[in-house]
């Protein structure tokens, strides 16, 4: 699955996420329909295109999704930007989530790097000269 910060539709990231879901996602529309408390068949237009969550709906769909806070703002923020009209809104929200994108690409570096370091680690300990080898 993609990044979150390279969607440009909210509805696009949770189609794909509902797709990595076992089944390809078969029955998350119906659990997230009963957790956000909206109809099915609302679940589906917004899946679909055809209409949106309000952002109260978004917001409970984060928490069903478990995201992060970081994601979350981004994700909300994305929905403001594809729901506004105002052209000044639209270039303010587009630098706030520049701004949560780079916050995230950071968190991902530091994340990269912390398991990297610890790869690295394992394997110096691992093949160290002199040192026996033995597994459990």
């Amino acid at each position: 699955m993609k990044a979150i910060y390279e969607y440009a539709n909210y509805k696009d990231f949770l189609n794909d996420r509902i797709s990595q879901f076992p089944n390809n996602g078969r029955g998350v529309s119906s659990r997230l329909s009963k957790f956000i408390g909206v109809s099915a068949v609302m679940v589906s237009q917004v899946l679909n295109g055809n209409r949106n969550f309000s952002r109260d709906k978004l917001y409970l769909t984060t928490l069903f999704f478990e995201m992060n806070e970081l994601d979350r703002e981004y994700i909300l923020n994305l929905f403001d930007s594809n729901q506004s009209k105002c052209f000044e809104h639209i270039n303010y929200l587009q630098k706030r989530l520049e701004r949560i994108k780079s916050e995230i690409q950071k968190r991902e570096a530091l994340t990269f790097s912390a398991t990297e370091r610890l790869s690295s680690e394992d394997v110096s300990y691992w093949s160290a000269p002199g040192i026996e080898k033995t597994y459990p």
